[in-house]
This record gives C-alpha cells, structure tokens and sequence, in this order.
C-alpha cells in the first residue's frame, strides 16, 4: 500500500496500516524453525519438497491456534487479550461506506475551474456544487482557480470534487458537453 493511501486512511478513519515488511511478528521464526528444523532458515535444503501445500498449510494453521491458545508473558494469551479488548474497550468495530473509503483511496490531482467547467486533465466536468454556487460565471468574470479533484482510473467518467473544508465529502461530477453550454445562452437570450 502505497504511503499516501496509508496517510489517507489514519488521517481520516484512524486505521494505522503497517506493510508486511515493518510487522514485528518476528516470533514466528522460532516457532517455524521448530516444525521444520534448518529448513525454515532457508539452509537445509534437504527437505524441499517433501510437504504439500495442504501439509504445510495446516501445520501453519496449528502453529497459530497453539499460540493464540498460549500463555505468554503477562499470563494473557493473545485470544484472552482480544476478548479482554472487546468486552471493556468497546466491541464495536468502526465500519465506514465502502464508497466512501474507496473515494479516499483515489489518486488525486489538481483541477481548474473555468467558464466551461471544472477541467481535469483535457474534459471539463459539472457538479451540484459548482452549479448552485455559479462557479463558471465566477470563472467567466474572474478567472480559473484549482481545486482537488479524485480521479478513478479505472472509469473515464468517475471524477469526484473533494471539499477542502470537508476532506470526508465529495461531490459527484459528471461530463460536460462543451456544445450545449456554448448554445445554452444563445437560446436563452434568444427566447
């Protein structure tokens, strides 16, 4: 996960995400080095091959219930501990709108409001925010200003205003069609 999404996700749901490489766990090494002897040290290279996927995952799958089952330091073992959290620290987990997260997530960029619309990356797009404020006449008499803008890469049309007040809204924009603002005020001073 990339460093800017971990960012995003602590600054806005409070989860702290940790990539597999700064995990401390390192106290399974003992335990694994104990099941499979030099092998799990990477030295003995006898006994390559000798366990099928299935065999290694349940002596893995054992090793785990036998330590969340076990007594550490403390005289707590790990499974006591979550139920100790669970009952006194709350039990409800925190859960936030997939739509919501996953906007969070989106690569964001630089945006220009101007008088044809909010411009990212050669479209213009509109939303109800930009509508209900004038942004574009603004834009018209006093020029372009940038805004943030969350991009989905994975859809052409999926551009999403993020609020600077409110780093948690967004507003949905959708494509413009550069025609029929152009006619627009033709057919309104014309009628």
């Amino acid at each position: 996960m990339a460093r800017a999404h971990r960012d995003t996700l602590l600054a806005n749901f409070h989860v702290r995400c940790v990539p597999d490489y700064e995990v401390p766990e390192r106290r399974w090494l003992p335990a694994l080095r104990s099941c499979f002897g030099s092998a799990a040290s990477g030295t003995g290279k006898a006994m390559d091959g000798l366990l099928t996927l299935a065999e290694f995952r349940r002596i893995v799958l054992d090793r785990l219930l036998a330590y969340n089952h076990s007594r550490d330091a403390g005289n707590w073992a790990p499974l006591q501990l979550w139920d100790w959290g669970a009952r006194l620290r709350g039990a409800s987990l925190r859960q936030f709108p997939e739509d919501l997260v996953r906007r969070c997530l989106l690569p964001t960029c630089e945006a220009w409001v101007t008088a044809e619309g909010i411009c990212v990356q050669g479209r213009y797009f509109s939303c109800v925010r930009a509508e209900t404020e004038h942004w574009f006449d603004s834009a018209r008499l006093r020029g372009r200003w940038p805004v943030r803008v969350a991009v989905d890469p994975s859809c052409d049309d999926a551009v999403y205003l993020v609020d600077a007040a409110a780093p948690l809204q967004f507003h949905d924009c959708h494509p413009v069609d550069r025609i029929s603002m152009v006619h627009e005020p033709l057919q309104v001073r014309g009628g």
